[in-house]
């Protein structure tokens, strides 16, 4: 398996549909900038959409308060995690157990607190995806540094195209917390 490093809007095909692993890895990985801010807490969550671009119900937003460890599941969050001041975010991919109705997965990011404490993603050293198979990198992209005062982005999705998941770099900013896409999304509160 080849290891595609992508950059914002790029898209590779990464399994056939119905021939993809039991389970694939995305990570998120992210540094700040060191001693310069006692709390800086991302919260990463993801959105299984229809054709539509909204979710069937609430259960197909995956965030930290919602962990689901049913077998079925299609993705499973991990709690994050921090080693050699690096912050790790993993969410586990059943792809072969997608509903058919769900035709992409959106995984997002959002700083918490961010206006009150004054921070945005150029707070940041570092913010990488990876996607694994195994421990073999199947694809992974880094955030460019931006000046704009972004709290708040879609980063990737992986979806169905043809008879294909693909996997797509976004990297979209925007102001509005979590709540603003959720009420995109189409998640009732």
């Amino acid at each position: 398996m080849s290891d595609i490093n992508l950059i914002k809007g790029q898209t590779t095909n990464i399994f056939e549909i119905g021939k993809a692993p039991n389970l694939i890895d995305l990570e998120i990985n992210w540094k700040i900038i060191p001693d310069k801010f006692k709390m800086f807490e991302i919260d990463a969550f993801a959105f299984l959409l229809k054709e539509d671009e909204k979710v069937r119900n609430d259960l197909d937003f995956v965030f930290h308060n919602h962990l689901d460890v049913d077998k079925k599941m299609c993705v499973i969050q991990k709690w994050q995690r921090i080693k050699h001041n690096t912050t790790h975010e993993n969410f586990y991919l059943k792809l072969n157990n997608v509903p058919n109705e769900i035709m992409k997965i959106v995984f997002c990011v959002s700083i918490y607190k961010a206006s009150e404490r004054k921070q945005s993603f150029n707070n940041l050293i570092d913010l990488e995806v990876t996607l694994k198979k195994d421990e073999d990198i199947i694809s992974n992209f880094k955030l460019e540094y931006t000046k704009e005062k972004i709290t708040d982005m879609i980063l990737c999705e992986v979806y169905k195209y043809k008879n294909n998941w693909k996997f797509r770099a976004v990297t979209q900013g925007f102001d509005g917390g979590i709540k603003k896409l959720e009420n995109f999304y189409g998640v009732d509160e």
